[in-house]
């Protein structure tokens, strides 16, 4: 059970933001070279990941980074 109703929707919008910054990256991808529209999507993308940055406690960046080879 999850501890409280804001730990839930932080989990939630973290969720949410992994989910979306998997999408613009497969957008990013598919896109030819660097266009004002890739441009668009990557500032998009970056604040995103700020925006997700925000929420993550220490203990959920670590094992991110451990995830990825990174600590």
């Amino acid at each position: 059970m999850i501890a409280s109703k804001d730990t839930f929707i932080r989990k939630v919008k973290i969720a949410y933001y992994t989910g979306r910054l998997a999408y613009l990256r497969c957008v990013m991808d598919r896109e030819e070279g660097i266009t004002p529209k890739w441009k668009q999507i990557a500032r998009e993308h970056a604040g995103l990941a700020r925006r997700r940055s925000d929420l993550l406690t220490p203990a959920e960046i670590r094992k991110i980074e451990k995830r990825r080879g990174l600590a």
